[in-house]
Protein backbone atom coordinates (compact mmCIF):
# COMPACT_ATOMS: atom_id res chain seq x y z
CA UNK A 1 0.00 0.00 0.00
CA UNK A 2 1.85 3.26 -1.06
CA UNK A 3 2.07 6.25 0.99
CA UNK A 4 0.73 8.77 -1.43
CA UNK A 5 -2.09 8.32 -4.33
CA UNK A 6 -2.48 4.30 -4.83
CA UNK A 7 -3.53 5.21 -8.17
CA UNK A 8 -0.45 7.42 -9.49
CA UNK A 9 1.11 5.13 -11.60
CA UNK A 10 -1.99 4.14 -13.93
CA UNK A 11 -3.18 6.24 -16.77
CA UNK A 12 -6.48 6.48 -15.58
CA UNK A 13 -6.69 8.12 -12.03
CA UNK A 14 -9.63 8.10 -9.68
CA UNK A 15 -10.56 11.98 -8.41
CA UNK A 16 -8.01 13.85 -6.00
CA UNK A 17 -9.51 13.92 -2.60
CA UNK A 18 -10.86 17.19 -0.87
CA UNK A 19 -9.66 16.42 2.33
CA UNK A 20 -6.12 15.85 4.43
CA UNK A 21 -6.15 12.04 5.39
CA UNK A 22 -3.58 9.28 6.39
CA UNK A 23 -3.08 6.16 5.08
CA UNK A 24 -6.32 4.25 4.06
CA UNK A 25 -6.63 1.00 5.59
CA UNK A 26 -8.47 -2.27 4.00
CA UNK A 27 -12.31 -2.16 5.33
CA UNK A 28 -14.78 -4.80 5.72
CA UNK A 29 -18.42 -2.80 6.21
CA UNK A 30 -21.33 -3.14 5.62
CA UNK A 31 -24.57 -1.18 6.79
CA UNK A 32 -27.11 -0.75 10.00
CA UNK A 33 -29.53 -3.91 9.79
CA UNK A 34 -27.36 -4.98 6.82
CA UNK A 35 -24.19 -6.49 7.89
CA UNK A 36 -21.58 -8.48 5.78
CA UNK A 37 -21.29 -12.15 6.57
CA UNK A 38 -19.63 -14.93 6.35
CA UNK A 39 -16.32 -13.92 5.65
CA UNK A 40 -13.24 -15.65 5.60
CA UNK A 41 -9.16 -14.24 4.64
CA UNK A 42 -6.33 -16.36 5.33
CA UNK A 43 -2.60 -16.53 4.44
CA UNK A 44 -1.94 -13.25 3.01
CA UNK A 45 0.43 -10.35 4.10
CA UNK A 46 -0.26 -6.93 3.81
CA UNK A 47 2.65 -4.01 4.21
CA UNK A 48 1.69 -0.72 4.70
CA UNK A 49 3.53 2.47 4.59
CA UNK A 50 2.94 3.59 8.36
CA UNK A 51 3.94 7.09 8.82
CA UNK A 52 0.04 8.16 10.39
CA UNK A 53 0.22 11.32 11.20
CA UNK A 54 -2.29 13.40 14.32
CA UNK A 55 -1.37 16.73 12.56
CA UNK A 56 -3.71 15.45 9.73
CA UNK A 57 -7.08 14.54 9.81
CA UNK A 58 -7.39 12.85 13.50
CA UNK A 59 -10.00 10.26 14.71
CA UNK A 60 -8.98 9.27 18.58
CA UNK A 61 -10.46 5.83 19.82
CA UNK A 62 -12.85 7.41 21.93
CA UNK A 63 -14.73 8.95 18.80
CA UNK A 64 -15.43 6.24 17.05
CA UNK A 65 -18.81 6.87 16.91
CA UNK A 66 -17.80 9.63 14.55
CA UNK A 67 -17.21 7.25 11.86
CA UNK A 68 -19.95 8.29 9.41
CA UNK A 69 -21.95 5.35 8.22
CA UNK A 70 -22.28 7.24 4.82
CA UNK A 71 -24.69 4.65 3.48
CA UNK A 72 -25.36 6.90 -0.15
CA UNK A 73 -21.55 6.70 -1.05
CA UNK A 74 -20.74 3.23 -1.26
CA UNK A 75 -18.87 1.22 -2.12
CA UNK A 76 -15.54 4.43 -2.65
CA UNK A 77 -13.03 3.54 -0.06
CA UNK A 78 -12.48 7.14 0.82
CA UNK A 79 -16.12 7.47 2.06
CA UNK A 80 -15.81 7.40 5.94
CA UNK A 81 -13.25 9.88 5.38
CA UNK A 82 -10.01 9.56 8.33
CA UNK A 83 -10.38 5.87 9.43
CA UNK A 84 -8.80 5.51 12.96
CA UNK A 85 -6.87 1.75 12.04
CA UNK A 86 -3.81 1.47 9.51
CA UNK A 87 -4.25 -2.04 8.62
CA UNK A 88 -8.00 -2.98 8.53
CA UNK A 89 -11.43 -1.22 10.07
CA UNK A 90 -13.97 -3.87 10.00
CA UNK A 91 -17.89 -2.63 11.36
CA UNK A 92 -20.75 -4.04 10.64
CA UNK A 93 -19.94 -7.86 10.28
CA UNK A 94 -21.31 -11.13 11.54
CA UNK A 95 -19.16 -14.56 11.33
CA UNK A 96 -15.79 -13.41 10.24
CA UNK A 97 -12.38 -15.38 10.53
CA UNK A 98 -9.06 -13.69 10.04
CA UNK A 99 -6.29 -16.45 9.76
CA UNK A 100 -2.34 -16.28 9.28
CA UNK A 101 -2.51 -12.80 8.63
CA UNK A 102 0.40 -10.40 8.99
CA UNK A 103 0.35 -6.44 8.53
CA UNK A 104 3.54 -4.65 8.67
CA UNK A 105 3.42 -0.56 8.94
CA UNK A 106 7.10 0.41 7.55
CA UNK A 107 7.00 3.42 9.99
CA UNK A 108 5.22 3.90 12.77
CA UNK A 109 1.42 5.13 13.15
CA UNK A 110 -0.29 6.56 15.59
CA UNK A 111 -3.46 3.83 15.53
CA UNK A 112 -3.79 0.45 16.03
CA UNK A 113 -3.97 -1.94 13.16
CA UNK A 114 -7.22 -3.57 13.45
CA UNK A 115 -10.33 -1.63 14.90
CA UNK A 116 -13.62 -4.09 14.73
CA UNK A 117 -16.81 -2.27 15.49
CA UNK A 118 -20.24 -3.91 15.63
CA UNK A 119 -18.62 -7.63 15.00
CA UNK A 120 -20.66 -10.87 15.66
CA UNK A 121 -18.52 -14.00 16.12
CA UNK A 122 -14.94 -12.80 15.23
CA UNK A 123 -12.29 -15.56 15.13
CA UNK A 124 -8.31 -14.22 14.79
CA UNK A 125 -5.62 -16.62 15.03
CA UNK A 126 -2.11 -16.53 13.43
CA UNK A 127 -1.92 -13.11 13.24
CA UNK A 128 1.23 -11.04 13.08
CA UNK A 129 1.25 -7.21 13.85
CA UNK A 130 4.82 -5.88 12.56
CA UNK A 131 4.69 -1.98 13.76
CA UNK A 132 7.38 -0.34 16.21
CA UNK A 133 5.06 1.06 19.01
CA UNK A 134 3.97 -0.82 21.72
CA UNK A 135 0.27 -0.37 22.05
CA UNK A 136 -2.82 -2.42 21.79
CA UNK A 137 -2.99 -3.18 18.33
CA UNK A 138 -6.51 -5.11 18.25
CA UNK A 139 -9.45 -2.48 19.31
CA UNK A 140 -12.66 -4.67 19.97
CA UNK A 141 -16.11 -2.46 20.34
CA UNK A 142 -19.68 -4.12 20.43
CA UNK A 143 -18.00 -7.16 19.36
CA UNK A 144 -19.67 -9.96 20.76
CA UNK A 145 -18.45 -14.07 20.76
CA UNK A 146 -14.62 -13.33 20.25
CA UNK A 147 -12.23 -16.07 19.59
CA UNK A 148 -8.53 -15.29 19.64
CA UNK A 149 -5.35 -17.65 19.92
CA UNK A 150 -2.01 -16.77 21.67
CA UNK A 151 -0.82 -14.56 18.93
CA UNK A 152 -3.70 -12.54 19.06
CA UNK A 153 -4.85 -12.26 22.45
CA UNK A 154 -2.11 -10.21 23.81
CA UNK A 155 -2.68 -7.41 20.97
CA UNK A 156 -6.19 -6.94 21.91
CA UNK A 157 -7.85 -4.18 24.38
CA UNK A 158 -11.77 -3.75 24.51
CA UNK A 159 -13.54 -0.37 24.35
CA UNK A 160 -15.88 0.15 26.89
CA UNK A 161 -19.59 0.55 25.41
Amino acid sequence: VPFGRPDIEYDLRGPARSFFHNTFPASITGIPGHSVENVILANFEIVYPGRGNTGLAFLPLSRLNDVPEAEADYPEFHMFGELPAWAFYVRHVKDLTMKNISVKAEAPDYRPAFVFDDVQKLQLSELKIIEDRLKSQVILKDVNRAEFDNSAEKLVKTLEQ
